[in-house]
């Protein structure tokens, strides 16, 4: 088990961003979106509410949780891979059930 929680360095976020969308010395940009654009603002970003205003969406910021289906601060994976993770809310309804 391992705790995730919102990024809030834009270099992490930017890096990210780079490997997803720069490839062979090329931007391929999102959408209707200027990656490298993107990227350059997210360098110098320090928060993530920034962050998510410069991409338009919280997905590069925030743990989203596989219960709820829905972005949270902070979550609970339960595996190496970071594909199921659950959120403190969910986490505590799933405790009062096994009571």
């Amino acid at each position: 088990m391992k705790v995730i929680q919102i990024e809030n360095s834009g270099k992490v976020v930017a890096r990210k961003w780079k490997n997803q969308y720069f490839r062979d010395g090329t931007w391929y940009d999102p959408k209707d979106a200027d990656a490298e654009q993107i990227y350059n603002a997210l360098l110098s970003s320090k928060s993530a509410k920034k962050m998510d205003e410069i991409i338009g969406n919280q997905s590069w910021t925030r743990p989203w949780c596989s219960e709820c289906m829905g972005y949270c601060d902070t979550a609970i994976v339960f595996c190496e891979v970071e594909t199921t993770a659950i959120c403190k809310d969910c986490l505590k309804k799933s405790i009062k059930l096994l009571k």
